[in-house]
């Protein structure tokens, strides 16, 4: 383009008083006064996602250089130790005066700070992001009647909010086979506030074997820690036992082939929970 039509369009832009700047977000920032400086970073809270908080940055940028700037000043932003994101461009501004602008960002519960650079000008506000932070872990289990096996899981909040609509699932796999299943906790699990905990019991359908099992829970609450939320372990799963016990024996002689022939009192306890109507005692 010739500087003849450069002139004629600006002419008109100014004209119909429609002026379009278009940046590219990868642009480095002009050399900036010293005098052109971030007055202040106001953070608020705007929402909350399952997994952060959302919060909106207001900044303000003013201008003692003396002069009036014109130009583009890049203004930077970082989250904690994270990548540094364009915020603003900065194309005018009189000498004495000062403009705000806001941008948005979301936050995961706990220690954070949000840092903001103009040239060599730069503002950090520290702040902390609330969440709750549960925790389960397997406190009992009974073998009952009927092919059951139940739990006692117990739930723990160490988190500064309140774990609200939590849910209880578990998994198991049998180790003596490909049988596995999933099986979710269908009573009400009430709120857990601040560093408190609730147990609850879920009876589980399974048949004898070894199993592992996995109890996961969850939370609407956002959450500062994910890791704890899981607890497995292995159990071995037998709803009959049989014990044995020889309680007497006495000889009775010899028989007619010369085999020692000897009678034997036994006892047989069952310390299992469901019954055993037939079972053989072998001598060997």
């Amino acid at each position: 383009m010739s500087p003849q039509w450069v002139v004629l369009f600006l002419a008109f832009t100014l004209a119909t008083g429609l002026i379009v700047v278009t940046f590219n977000s990868t642009a480095s920032a002009q050399p900036t006064s010293s005098g052109l400086t971030i007055q202040d970073l106001i953070i608020t809270r705007i929402g909350k996602s399952s997994t952060a908080v959302n919060y909106q940055a207001l900044v303000t940028i003013s201008n003692s250089t003396g002069t009036d700037f014109s130009g583009a000043a890049r203004v930077d932003y970082q989250l904690d130790d994270g990548e540094v994101q364009l915020a603003y461009i900065l194309t005018t501004l009189p000498d004495g005066e000062s403009v705000s602008f806001t941008f948005d960002f979301a936050m995961a519960p706990g220690e954070r700070t949000v840092r903001v650079v103009l040239g060599n000008s730069e503002m950090s506000k520290s702040f902390s992001v609330a969440g709750a932070d549960i925790a389960v872990s397997k406190t009992d289990s009974r073998i009952k009647r009927g092919g059951i096996v139940e739990f006692d899981v117990t739930i723990t909040n160490s988190g500064v909010l309140a774990a609200r609509d939590l849910t209880l699932a578990s998994a198991w796999m049998n180790l003596d086979g490909d049988v596995s299943g999933e099986q979710a906790y269908d009573g009400e699990i009430p709120t857990i506030g601040t560093n408190k905990r609730t147990t609850v019991s879920l009876p589980i359908q399974l048949r004898t074997g070894s199993y592992h099992f996995s109890f996961t829970v969850s939370t609407s609450t956002i959450e500062a820690e994910f890791y704890n939320n899981t607890v497995d372990l292995s159990l071995k799963v037998e709803f009959i036992d049989l014990r044995l016990e020889v309680v007497a024996t006495e000889s009775l002689g010899w028989d007619g082939e010369g085999n020692a022939l000897m009678s034997m009192l036994v006892e047989v306890e069952n310390a299992g929970v469901d019954a055993a109507n037939t079972f053989y005692i072998g001598i060997e």
